[in-house]
């Protein structure tokens, strides 16, 4: 036996699926197969596995024999390198100006102190502030807070965040290649 809260609650269950078949039956009447809809609507709302995605807009595409090399200004000043080849970037348009999504996995990031100077082949360099370290058995996930605001984040070996002696408040950079960086565009 229900109570009276029970019984209400069945009853509003009852109302709001009324409600959404009639605006299902609505929709499909003035759309014909809703069926199509929600496949595009998956398509455009697609979630990665990439933890570390950034919305930049464009500054520099400069187009090479079979690649394209393409700045992205993030929200806090940063710039971000990636490398496309030059059908996607055809593809996707780029231009200065443009927003763009750049995303990178956590295992694809190099972290040291002191880089500042270092001569290095990775085009990115990012330094922030070691906000939080989760040590594991392996690996070490570490959150870095770039200067604009931005976190980065990345995995490394416990090994190298110990021997690196990482503790939150370090200043520390991030190297990234830029051709571990995926750009996408808003559908």
């Amino acid at each position: 036996m229900l109570t009276e809260e029970g019984k209400e609650t069945v009853r509003l269950y009852r109302v709001l699926q009324g409600e959404h078949q009639r605006f299902l039956g609505r929709l499909e009447g003035r759309l014909g197969d809703v069926g199509r809809l929600y496949s595009l609507l998956r398509k455009v709302t697609m979630r990665v596995s990439a933890r570390n995605v950034f919305l930049g807009k464009v500054k520099e595409v400069r187009k090479g024999a079979v690649s394209t090399e393409v700045t992205l200004v993030l929200p806090g000043g940063e710039t971000l390198c990636s490398v496309v080849t030059n059908q996607s970037a055809g593809v996707l348009g780029l231009k200065p100006g443009l927003e763009a999504y750049a995303f990178f996995k956590a295992s694809a990031v190099i972290l040291g102190k002191d880089l500042h100077n270092a001569k290095v082949s990775a085009r990115n360099l990012l330094c922030g502030t070691v906000g939080r370290i989760v040590h594991g058995p392996v690996n070490a996930e570490v959150s870095v807070s770039l200067e604009g605001g931005t976190v980065l984040t990345a995995i490394v070996t416990d090994v190298s965040a110990k021997s690196l002696k990482l503790a939150p408040g370090d200043h520390v950079c991030a190297l990234v290649k830029a051709s571990s960086v995926i750009l996408g565009l808003d559908a």
